[in-house]
């Protein structure tokens, strides 16, 4: 018996609701519509997963709010989350940022993100200010990674 199809899909404005209870559950900052292009994976019609890309300025974007929930865990969901956001990015983009745990870093790495060591004063506002909100309020480690384009 095969495994049920996992469906990516852009997120609507209905999901909202949904997308911010699911970041509001694990600590994340809440998504903000009219700058994010966020995707849903669903399996068998029930949302299992998101991932956003969020606008910060001309040419740059975030890959960030990656999670799947606990019950579609190691089926590679969130590896196809982040391909499509990558792919399907509506965004003209130079650089795509990231700041993953720590223990992720090597995952990130497949995707062509690279492991960056900049002052926070070098990074766009938007990142650098994402930095600090890390520092603060995540208890895990975190890095700071780019993928240009």
């Amino acid at each position: 018996m095969s495994s049920p199809k996992i469906n990516i899909r852009q997120a609507n404005l209905s999901d909202l609701v949904w997308i911010n209870e699911q970041y509001s559950s694990i600590g994340f900052l809440p998504s903000v519509f009219d700058r994010e292009f966020i995707l849903i994976a669903e399996v068998a019609d029930e949302k299992a997963g998101i991932g956003r890309i969020v606008f910060l300025e001309e040419g740059h974007v975030e890959l960030g709010g990656i999670f799947v929930l606990p019950s579609f865990r190691k089926k590679g969901i969130a590896r196809l989350i982040v391909k499509d956001l990558i792919y399907k990015n509506p965004y003209p983009t130079k650089s795509i940022w990231c700041i993953p745990f720590e223990n992720l870093k090597h995952f990130y790495g497949e995707f062509g993100f690279k492991t960056l060591s900049q002052k926070l004063e070098d990074l766009p506002k938007l990142i650098s200010e994402k930095m600090r909100w890390c520092a603060k309020k995540i208890t895990m480690p975190v890095v700071l990674m780019q993928k240009k384009d």
